[in-house]
């Protein structure tokens, strides 16, 4: 009998078998590195002092030292500021919510936070985001100083993000803001000269205070949510 050449026979795999995950694996994510979850250069900041020393500005002087409050930050990474109020002020009930456009940052402050009923993240833009809550307190430190390259210029930015902030804050409450005085010439970062900042809120007609931190260039902005009343 003739045998087959080669070329004659038929071939048995004539595709890679691929087999489909099962739904477990499927389902897996990859594993947060731990570096992420404490890490301050994931959160903007050169290291961890400076990340404490901004947060210590932004609380000192305008939050309580003991009974309840409610906090929103905007730009909140992972809550590091729930953290860090709750550990400088062990007596203050705070009910926190954050606001974080990185879906990244924001889900691994969930995950820090689990175990706290009253913080948690939410991964969304907050100016765009739908808030019907308010807040005794509103913070914003240092997301605006950076330059994220958006077309809208950084004085309306501002000006929009604390108009938003003041909307969703109590009244009585307080909206800060840890900003830039000057750039130092970086071009990455956004500097908000303080006579220009005191321009802007003034068309508030809400009190507000500026006081300056340790860090050079870094200036706390606070508005409490009160109209001033000019009588004759």
């Amino acid at each position: 009998m003739l045998q087959p050449t080669v070329s004659e026979i038929p071939s048995q795999i004539t595709e890679p078998i691929v087999e489909e995950p099962t739904q477990e694996v499927a389902d897996m994510e990859p594993e947060i590195p731990e570096y992420m979850f404490n890490d301050a250069g994931m959160v903007g900041f050169s290291d961890s002092q400076i990340q404490s020393d901004m947060y210590n500005l932004a609380i000192h002087g305008n939050i309580p030292l003991f009974g309840e409050v409610s906090v929103l930050e905007i730009g909140a990474g992972r809550g590091d500021l729930f953290t860090h109020i709750t550990s400088q002020l062990s007596a203050l009930n705070v009910t926190y919510t954050g606001y974080e456009s990185n879906q990244l940052l924001a889900k691994i402050g969930n995950i820090k936070l689990e175990d706290q009923e009253s913080a948690s993240v939410v991964a969304d833009n907050f100016l765009t985001a739908e808030i019907t809550e308010t807040y005794d307190r509103v913070y914003i430190v240092g997301s605006l100083d950076v330059d994220y390259g958006e077309n809208i210029q950084p004085w309306e930015h501002l000006e929009m993000m604390l108009r938003k902030a003041l909307d969703v804050t109590n009244v009585g409450g307080i909206a800060t803001c840890v900003l830039l005085h000057d750039n130092g010439g970086e071009d990455n970062y956004r500097a908000f000269p303080i006579p220009n900042v005191t321009d802007l809120i003034l068309k508030f007609n809400m009190p507000f205070d500026i006081t300056y931190g340790s860090i050079p260039s870094i200036y706390k902005l606070s508005i409490k949510k009160e109209p001033i009343f000019i009588t004759q």
